[in-house]
């Protein structure tokens, strides 16, 4: 689902709606669990850009999904993908909370960009939860 990531990167929704239709067009059982949840998760992502309300569920499955896998570096992008939505729609502690998690399987793994992404918007957090002096 690299290519996935990569056409929402530059917006082309046109090619991530291929990309996601061409593996929905497989019998269920030809498509591996880690590509069924990266589906998940790049669906997820298309909903929370067009601010549906059923995001926030779809998010919840992936990152079941990715639980269940035992696939740490695809859990640690779906938790930071999940931590990024929540950020968005307010939920700054369990954003944070995930961004945690995700660093830490980073951590363990050395993925290098994984660990700055978490570290980023962890940063970003702290900035918005960090009480204002005026």
């Amino acid at each position: 689902m690299i290519a996935a990531d990569a056409a929402l990167a530059v917006g082309d929704e046109t090619e991530v709606a291929r990309l996601v239709s061409t593996l929905e067009g497989h019998r269920p059982g030809h498509v591996p669990p880690v590509l069924r949840a990266e589906r998940l998760r790049i669906r997820a992502r298309i909903l929370a850009n067009k601010n549906d309300s059923t995001a926030a569920e779809t998010f919840d499955a992936a990152t079941r999904a990715f639980r269940e896998l035992r696939s740490p570096y695809h859990l640690a992008v779906g938790l930071l993908d999940h931590a990024d939505h929540l950020a968005a729609t307010g939920d700054t502690n369990t954003a944070q909370q995930l961004a945690g998690e995700a660093d830490a399987v980073a951590q363990r793994l050395g993925a290098q960009p994984l660990i700055g992404r978490a570290h980023r918007l962890t940063a970003s957090l702290n900035e918005l939860l960090a009480p204002s002096t005026v």
